[in-house]
């Protein structure tokens, strides 16, 4: 019989998650005291309607501002043309926070426009969390990662030629040889081998293997979206990219080229409405100095609120395969109550903050002081809530936007393992200028609260 756990949501911190979809501050919203008003089109269609002469200004406006950096075009036409608040032909106004200006507005997942947590967000980073337990505390793991680690020091045509020996020559199934070997044949980098090996020692062992089996093993662990999330909840956060060890860099100028105008549909006009991109000059040559400017680029993203209320549930559901010999028996835990996944969780979480806080601790007492408020959610917040998980009827994980390269693959383990070897673990795989001693090199929080994104606790719902 299929297990089925509900498990109800509460936001330690923002979460962000995207869709790859964006906001224009030139079309799209009005920033107006702490709120973004989202525009509804049809409305402003309607002003410029009644005011020919505003939507004229409004063109060339934007053509004139064209990497100028100015985005208040919109916002202009509210207060000298319309003389009304964009609040009132808002379709939604939400609270914004730490925004010094309006920028591009990356937005979230939406159901109907109400926010929720996608359930292959949650199993990818209940994944992360099972494969962390198994490379660190199961002796099979154990040496997957041993094996891996050693790997990163052979030669990429070594590593081609270990993947010929072990998973083509040995193969007696002729439609899985021919498969495999189009597989290693697009390799053509040490980290290509790299992930093919990864793939087929490390996730597969865990997981089980498509090519060998009907279904994976992971797919026997089913997890729903969450249920949607009020719309109250939703909110816009301005951040900033925290820098570790900032070095002085020289700016190198940039010639900037030049802004096609809009084109407009000579039947509709206001088609430019729905047409118009925002042009964003990439700030590439804007450069930290002794972290003077650390967030002078300027980034904003939709979020649901930190809220430590339960806010949404979800759904896990384990297989009754899971009980037949194709299931990993390292995996067997997952047939048991919530208590041994928590703990999994909560230790993957509790090593994560104990590396960021000893991070931390390198910086200068000056810098450090310039992050008290980060510096105190890690060491008073998250640790002391994990610290009270110890019972494990709660879990900790770290979901989207600002979740960091260590908590989403095996960095961490190697990172904390053997420094030289994860140093070449970067160089291979491109990770972060090798001149950094720490990676990732920066941080992304919050520009108000000085929080990280993603963090959320997870119970076993109440019947």
């Amino acid at each position: 019989m299929s297990k089925n756990y509900t498990f109800s949501v509460s936001t330690i911190t923002p979460v962000s998650i995207g869709d790859g979809a964006a906001l224009s501050p030139l079309v799209d919203y009005v920033l107006e005291r702490n709120q973004l008003h989202y525009i509804d089109k049809k409305k402003l269609e309607q002003l410029f309607v009644n005011f020919p002469a505003a939507f004229e200004d409004y063109l060339k406006e934007i053509d004139s501002i064209a990497y100028s950096g100015r985005n208040d075009v919109l916002e202009k036409m509210f207060k000298d043309y319309f003389q009304i608040d964009a609040k009132s032909i808002a379709k939604i106004s939400i609270p914004a926070f730490g925004i010094k200006q309006a920028e591009e507005v990356k937005t979230i997942v939406k159901d109907a426009g109400r926010p929720f947590i996608p359930g292959s967000t949650l199993k990818g980073a209940i994944k992360a969390t099972i494969m962390y337990d198994w490379l660190k505390n199961n002796a099979t793991g154990k040496v997957a990662l041993e094996n891996f680690i050693s790997y990163l020091s052979i030669h990429p045509l070594d590593l081609k030629e270990m993947c010929f020996v072990n998973y083509v020559d040995k193969q007696n199934n002729d439609r899985i040889k021919e498969s495999e070997t189009k597989k290693i044949n697009k390799c053509h980098k040490a980290s290509d081998y790299l992930d093919y090996l990864f793939e087929k020692e490390i996730e597969n062992k865990l997981f089980g293997d498509l090519t060998a089996r009907k279904r994976m093993d992971s797919s026997l662990i089913q997890v729903s979206d969450s249920q949607v999330i009020n719309i109250e909840k939703l909110c816009a956060l301005g951040l900033f990219r925290l820098p570790l060890f900032p070095k002085v860099v020289v700016e190198v100028p940039q010639q900037k080229p030049q802004q096609p105008k809009p084109k407009i549909a000579n039947d509709n006009p206001f088609a430019v409405l729905n047409n118009l991109k925002i042009v964003e000059e990439e700030k590439k040559n804007v450069i930290l100095e002794n972290d003077k400017k650390q967030d002078s680029i300027p980034l904003i993203r939709e979020a649901i609120s930190a809220n430590e209320n339960n806010i949404t549930t979800f759904n896990l559901q384990v297989i009754d395969e899971i009980k037949t010999k194709i299931f990993n028996h390292d995996l067997k835990f997952l047939n048991c109550e919530n208590q041994i996944l928590f703990q999994k969780i909560n230790q993957f979480a509790i090593d994560y903050v104990k590396f960021e806080i000893d991070t931390l601790q390198e910086q200068s007492i000056e810098y450090r002081n310039k992050i008290l408020k980060y510096n105190s959610f890690l060491t008073d917040n998250l640790s002391l809530k994990l610290d009270v998980a110890d019972n494990y009827d709660e879990a900790f994980l770290c979901l989207g936007m600002g979740k960091s390269y260590l908590l989403n693959s095996i960095g961490l383990l190697i990172a904390n393992k053997d420094k030289i070897k994860f140093k070449k673990f970067r160089e291979i795989y491109q990770l972060g200028d090798l001149k950094d001693v720490n990676f990732p090199a920066t941080r992304t929080l919050c520009r108000e609260s000085q929080l990280p994104l993603g963090w959320i606790k997870i119970k076993l719902a109440k019947n």
